[in-house]
């Protein structure tokens, strides 16, 4: 998968270009049973999962603090 792909690129050491894999989820609205939206649901390679239950602000926020706490703010 995508995902996968984007895991197995060179991570390099000093931070200055690296990929991560956030998994984004909305629990108040349903997910649709399209293929794009089930095929990772049990894959547990996630750098992150991150609850977007708040405004837009509220998620920049929480990505924010994931960004510093990761030291890449």
């Amino acid at each position: 998968n995508e995902a996968e792909s984007i895991m197995a690129a060179p991570r390099r050491t000093d931070r200055s270009y690296t990929s991560f894999v956030l998994r984004v989820s909305r629990p108040q609205v349903g997910v649709s049973d399209h293929t794009s939206e089930r095929d990772l649901d049990d894959w547990t390679g996630w750098d992150a999962e991150i609850e977007n239950d708040g405004t837009v602000a509220e998620l920049r926020e929480r990505v924010a603090r994931w960004a510093a706490a990761e030291g890449l703010a």
